[in-house]
Order: structure tokens, then C-alpha cells, then sequence
């Protein structure tokens, strides 16, 4: 606990210079000086003395974690409670040192606390613009002495985190509104397209099975053909890989690539756990820097937004190689993969094509990158300057790139997705609900 001056011992300590001025003129001045001194000396000692006797002991009490979204309005609940009852009530000042990330309407915060009471909660209402994490380790409580001529700080540790998560674009939450929310009331019979590849029994081979149908180990255990029965699969294993090097540092809007990456990968996973299909995660950059196999449940889901949370771009190339021999060795089963990542490097391109057949043998890849802000046709809005005509050809020039790209990577059965930042959640769920009806995974 620390004791300082307030405002009011400052403002009294003007009353000794006025009676040291009336001594100057009056022969009486002196001895009222001196009382004066003494009389604001007894009763500043008192005050003091009272706040170091009579002052309570502080506690708080916060959660471990508290969970804001970026951009929107939160609230951080404290409770403060005191070791012994006030027989009046006290105007009490809490703080916190939020960083320079989180604003705070008021901070200080002041309440007042009432008489006799044991416990008080408090709100802080504050807004984050940064995601990631956010630890906080003391909180500072300000309480006044009983003339208000001293006051008492107290340091109180805490242990605190905030977790604070990107937002959803106002594409996604319409999306959110329709699919996370119904139930199946209203529902129909939809026409699965394609043929599944979930194996369902075994029967007696008929005229008109195909030969690639034909189980020939069960053929020889029975002594006739046998044909294996597909159906179409109820579960499928779906895994986002987010691209966490030097392109996804950039800002669109204000808000870092990355972010939006993040945002389009959970809420993919909400989707396809509502449609019953396992959800993974994996980041990269110059190496797969961490990974969460497919899964399913709510505690699956919360492991993947933590450790989405957690991660920051860094000032590196991704290396496409590691990704996909990564996912050679860790994944054995039919994977459809969805890489967030942005190819408008040509050097990044080229080694994205060299290395991506480690994958395409045995999984099924699509590409989700953002549109790149010159991407356009040459002359598709009007010029009106010479700096603009430059500017047309090199958004020409880039959409032309991305074009052949594009083609070279649907010779290898890899699809490119272009889409707006601010799309990216919607357009990686248009993708997985496409894939998901045409059967194709």
C-alpha cells in the first residue's frame, strides 16, 4: 500500500501562506499562524493516521480467461471485496493496465461503495483492435481517507488473459445466421450427385457390376464373385492449412490478412461439424509450426480456436515443401484440403507447383487466396490519367499470371479460388458445401 497527497491537502496548505500574510500586519498574526499550523498539522496527521489504521484490505477476483471479439465491445467483470465492513460508504477508483491495443471508456473506473457491504462487482467496457493474446497481471485500486486529504493505493496480482478472436465478416454472419442456427424442421430430401466411395456391405455379384467393384479376396473365400456396395460418405476429414508467412502480414481494411484467414478457417469448422464431418487445422510458414489432426466435438473445436489464436506472422517464405511432405506422412486417409494462402508471388507459384503432386495422390486440394488489389483487366474502369493507364497494364498483367496459374493447377486436379478479404469465410464455405454435395472428396 502506498500513501500519497490528494488534491484537497494541496488546496489547504494556501491557508498557512494567508495567515502568514495577516501576521505581517496585525501583531496577532503570529500566534494565528501558529495555531493555524498546528490546527492543519492535527488534523492532515489524523486523517493520515486513520487511513493507515482503518484501512481495509483488497481483494479481486477475475476470471482466468475472458474472450473479446476484435473491433466489438466487451466487458471485463471484477469482483472487489474488503476484509471488514464500512460503517459509510467510499468512493473507490479500480484500474487496469490494458495495452495500447484495448480502449477503455473509463479507467480509472469509479463506483462507489456502500455501506456495510462485503463485495462489490464492477465492468470495465472495453474494445480490442488487435487479436492474439493479452495477459494482465495486476490491477491498482485507489481509496480515499475519511477527509479526503489522503489516499491508499493498493497493486492487487491478478492472473488474466485476454483472448481476443477476429470478427466475422457481414458475409459470414448471414451465412451463420442460416446454417448454425436452423435445426431440421423444414428440411428435404436433396439428390446426393456422384458415387461415394464408404464401403456399406458385400453381395453376390449381378450382370452389369463393374470389375473395379469386384472384392476378389472375399471372390476367393466364396468361391463366387462378390461385389463390394458403396455408399455415400456420412463423415468426411477436413483440414485447413493457414499460410502464416510474410504475405498474410498484410493489412486490407485496417485488419492483417491473417486475420481473416483465421476467421475463414473457424468458421468452417463450425460448418462442417454441424454437417457431421471432421474438422483439423495446421499452420505453416517455413515449417508446419503446428497442427491439430481431424476431429469432431465441441472440446476439438475450442483446441483449434486457441491455437489459431496464438498465432502470429512472421517474416518468412512459406516452404510448400514441408507442408506437403507433412501431410504425406501425417495424413493416411482421403483428406480434402483447404490451403489459405496467397500465390500472386511468382516465385511462390512456382514452388507451389513443383511440390504440390506430394499431395494430390492421395488428397483432394483447393486453394483460397485473396484477390490481389491490382488484379483487374486492362482498361475495365476508366483512365483518367497517365499514372492510371501504368496502373491498368500492371493489374493486366498480374490477372493474367493468375490466370495461367490457375490452368496449371486444374491440370493437376488443384483448384485456385480467388476471392475479397472480407469474403474469405463465405467463399471457403461455398467451396466445402460444392465439394461436400458433388460428392467428389
Amino acid at each position: 500500500m502506498k500513501i500519497v497527497p490528494t488534491y484537497k491537502l494541496v488546496a489547504i496548505a494556501v491557508i498557512p501562506v494567508l495567515a502568514a500574510l495577516t501576521a505581517a500586519f496585525y501583531t496577532d498574526g503570529l500566534a494565528v499562524l501558529v495555531l493555524t499550523l498546528l490546527l492543519l498539522l492535527a488534523i492532515g496527521f489524523f486523517d493520515m493516521l486513520s487511513l493507515l489504521i482503518d484501512a481495509p484490505r483488497f481483494k479481486v477476483i477475475v476470471p482466468d480467461v475472458v474472450r473479446l471479439t476484435c473491433h466489438k465491445q466487451g466487458t471485463l467483470v471484477v469482483r472487489v471485496s474488503m476484509d471488514r465492513e464500512l460503517k459509510s460508504s467510499r468512493m473507490i477508483y479500480l484500474g487496469a493496465p490494458f495495452s495500447v491495443g484495448i480502449d477503455c471508456k473509463l479507467n480509472p473506473l469509479p463506483f462507489k461503495w456502500p455501506a456495510g457491504a462485503g463485495a462489490v462487482e464492477v465492468s470495465f467496457e472495453i474494445i480490442a483492435h488487435e487479436r492474439g493474446e493479452i495477459p494482465m497481471q495486476k490491477l491498482f485500486l485507489q481509496s480515499g481517507s475519511i477527509f479526503g486529504l489522503w489516499s491508499s493505493y493498493h497493486s492487487l496480482p491478478v492472473k488474466l488473459e485476454l483472448r481476443v478472436y477476429p470478427p466475422l465478416s457481414p458475409g459470414a454472419r448471414r451465412m451463420a445466421a442460416r446454417f448454425l442456427t436452423s435445426n431440421s424442421a423444414g428440411l428435404s430430401m436433396v439428390r446426393v450427385l456422384g458415387q461415394g466411395r464408404e464401403f456399406e456391405r458385400l453381395r453376390d455379384y449381378m450382370p452389369g457390376d463393374s470389375y473395379s467393384d469386384i472384392d476378389w479376396k472375399a471372390t476367393a473365400r466364396r468361391r463366387r464373385p462378390v461385389t463390394r456396395l458403396y455408399q455415400a460418405e456420412h463423415t468426411q476429414k477436413v483440414l485447413v492449412a493457414v499460410d502464416t508467412g510474410r504475405l498474410s502480414a498484410r493489412r486490407r481494411k485496417g485488419d492483417p490478412v491473417l486475420d481473416r484467414y483465421i476467421n475463414a478457417a473457424l468458421f468452417l469448422g463450425q460448418i462442417a461439424q454441424k454437417n457431421g464431418d471432421h474438422f483439423g487445422v495446421l499452420t505453416f510458414s517455413d515449417r508446419v509450426t503446428s497442427y491439430v489432426r481431424p476431429g469432431s466435438g465441441q472440446a476439438h473445436y475450442n483446441a483449434c480456436r486457441e491455437l489459431l489464436c496464438h498465432e502470429k506472422a512472421v517474416a518468412c517464405s512459406p516452404a510448400y515443401d514441408e507442408l506437403f511432405s507433412f501431410l504425406r506422412l501425417h495424413l493416411s486417409k482421403r483428406t480434402l484440403v483447404l490451403i489459405l494462402t496467397d500465390l500472386d508471388d511468382p516465385l511462390l507459384s512456382e514452388k507451389f507447383l513443383n511440390n504440390v503432386d506430394l499431395a494430390i495422390k492421395r488428397h483432394l486440394v483447393h486453394v483460397c487466396m485473396p484477390r490481389p488489389q491490382l488484379s483487374q483487366s486492362i482498361f475495365e474502369k476508366p483512365v483518367e490519367s497517365v499514372a492510371q493507364i501504368y496502373q491498368c497494364v500492371a493489374g493486366d498483367l498480374v490477372s493474367r499470371d493468375l490466370d495461367m496459374l490457375r490452368r496449371e493447377l486444374a491440370a493437376k486436379g488443384v483448384v485456385l479460388k480467388l476471392t475479397d478479404p472480407d469474403d474469405a469465410a463465405v467463399a471457403l464455405v461455398n467451396q466445402y458445401l460444392d465439394i461436400k454435395q458433388r460428392q467428389i472428396l
